[in-house]
Parts: C-alpha cells; sequence; structure tokens
C-alpha cells in the first residue's frame, strides 16, 4: 500500500472526546484497508503494523489493536473485491436512537430493545434496532463557534430613539412595543433604533381620528437608516413632488391644513432588520398580511 514521503499518519487521538465504537473501529477500517488493496499476505501483514505502530503512538489500546489486527488479517480479499449483488433489495427498516454519550443509557436502551424485540417487530415490521451516540458540546464551540454567541446582542430599549442631537427622526419615533394595524398585532424590535439599516418600518398618521388604524398606517423598507430614508420622504412634502411619497400624498390629500408640518403627523418604528435580499419580501408580506395596498397608505400609486 502506497504511502506519500510527506504523509505523517496521524491518526484521531485516543484521549479525544468520542465514543469508545470510534476508537474500536477506526483502526479496524484502516487495517480493511491494507486487506483491500494488498494482494500478497506478506505485504498486507507489514502495512498492518506499520499502522498498528502509529495507532500505539497515538494512544490506543495495543489489546484491541490486536484484536483488530488479527480479524483484518483472516478477511478473504476475493470476497471483499466482490460487488454486491445490484438486483437485491433491504427492505429492511432501522429504528434509529441519537443520544447524547451516556453509557448507561446506552446500556438501558439495549436492554429493552432485546427484551421487546418481538413485540416492536410486532408493531414496526421487520426492523434493525441502532443506538446513535452524539457528542455533548465542548466549551469553545458553544461560545466561540456558534452563531447565537459569535453575533454581538443589542440590548433592549426603551424606544427606538438614535439619541443623536441631529437626528430629526428622534421625535417621531413614539410608537410602542406592539402595534395592532388592521386587526394584526405587529411587534416593533426594540434593540433597534432610527440609525438602523436594512429595515422594515411602520408609520402610523396621528391626524386621522381611526382608533384601530385601519386605513392610516404605512409600511417601507430602507436599506439605510431610518433618518435617511425620512429625508427622502420629508423632501416630498413640496406641491410640486408631493406624489413621489405615500406620506405627503396622504397628508396632502386628507390633511392639507397640516402639509407643512411635514413629517410631525406622523409616528414611526422599526419593524425589524434584515438582510438585503430578503428587504422586498419581508416588506410585502407584512403588506399582504396587513392589506396595507388597500386599506393602509400603501395604497397610494406614487410617481417616479
Amino acid at each position: 500500500m502506497y504511502v506519500k514521503p510527506t504523509d505523517c499518519t496521524r491518526y484521531l487521538n485516543r484521549r479525544s472526546f468520542h465514543s469508545k465504537h470510534t476508537f474500536t473501529g477506526m483502526p479496524f477500517s484502516q487495517f480493511r484497508r491494507a486487506a483491500v488493496i494488498c494482494s500478497e499476505m506478506n505485504d498486507r501483514v507489514q502495512c498492518i503494523q506499520r499502522m498498528e505502530q502509529k495507532f500505539l503512538d497515538s494512544g490506543y489500546n495495543k489489546e484491541e489493536l490486536g484484536v483488530a489486527r488479527e480479524k483484518a488479517i483472516a478477511l478473504d480479499r476475493t470476497t471483499l473485491l466482490t460487488p454486491p449483488n445490484a438486483t437485491s433489495t433491504n427492505d429492511q427498516k432501522v429504528l434509529a436512537c441519537v443520544i447524547y454519550q451516556d453509557p448507561g443509557l446506552r446500556k438501558e436502551l439495549r436492554s429493552f430493545f432485546k427484551a421487546h424485540e418481538k413485540e416492536l417487530k410486532q408493531l414496526l415490521g421487520d426492523v434493525k434496532f441502532v443506538i446513535s451516540e452524539k457528542r455533548h458540546a465542548n466549551i469553545s464551540s458553544m461560545f466561540f463557534q456558534k452563531a447565537g454567541f459569535s453575533q454581538v446582542h443589542e440590548p433592549i430599549r426603551e424606544n427606538q430613539k438614535c439619541g443623536s442631537k441631529r437626528c430629526k427622526s428622534n421625535g417621531t419615533m413614539n410608537l410602542g412595543r406592539t402595534v395592532s394595524v388592521n386587526g394584526v398585532t405587529v411587534k416593533l424590535d426594540f434593540r433597534l433604533t432610527c440609525a438602523s439599516k436594512y429595515i422594515i418600518y411602520l408609520a402610523i398618521c396621528k391626524l386621522c381620528d381611526d382608533p384601530l388604524f385601519l386605513n392610516n398606517f404605512y409600511f417601507g423598507q430602507s436599506i439605510n437608516s431610518l433618518m435617511m430614508r425620512n429625508n427622502g420622504h420629508r423632501g416630498n412634502f413640496k406641491l410640486n413632488c408631493y406624489d413621489k411619497s405615500a406620506l405627503s400624498m396622504h397628508i396632502y390629500d386628507k390633511h392639507p391644513e397640516a402639509f407643512d408640518s411635514k413629517l410631525s403627523s406622523y409616528d414611526f418604528g422599526i419593524v425589524k432588520s434584515v438582510s438585503p435580499i430578503e428587504l422586498n419580501r419581508t416588506e410585502d408580506s407584512y403588506i399582504f398580511k396587513t392589506e396595507a395596498d388597500t386599506k393602509g397608505l400603501n395604497r397610494y400609486k406614487v410617481s417616479s
């Protein structure tokens, strides 16, 4: 069996935190390779002895390696090289129990399957029972590799105001944590502020006398912060371009006396922040659920 000169031939260290069957099955699988590749018995034995020494260097048990060695030497190479019958089918079902590494639980499950094998097969048919063990999470993977721990978690705020003295949106961020619009409860993310980007936002007209918010709400999106997006809305409160924003169109149509007040007639809130590719779909989802395109301000058709 050819081995590259640069191959260090290192195997999984025996002190690694794996199931016991891993350390008994791995040497045999490697020794079996020698039985498949080497056509001469002397070559097979020499190859297995060389691998056995490498396993010993990695801390494996000598007795366990001896059992695997004798089992591999006794294999019939002709049988190993004979392909399985492609026409044969195996209809046997497998019932797998996945557990964390627990020798006591594994022993109890094996005893249960053995004691009730007849009854279980009457219920499930010809079933093979398999117990699969799963590693417990270690400290490093828990704190440094898991996405939930690697992300920065923003604290829950009392409001969604960014606090900047130059931000004109601070005075309009007055919606609560939950808002009911057209009978649908919408939760706002109070970890976000008007300085957050890639957002879905909600605007509600304060001048409409509808306490149930049935036709005075608007859902929008922005790749920039809400303070920058509102600058665009605010700039459309002019007679020559009011039709470029649904918010300015609503005030012009329903509350012309407050047209000069611009966005002061609205309360804003940020629903959530999503990835850029999810903005359109998420906005459409809220518009669909609340019927904002027929009963809300999204019904206004703005000009480009």
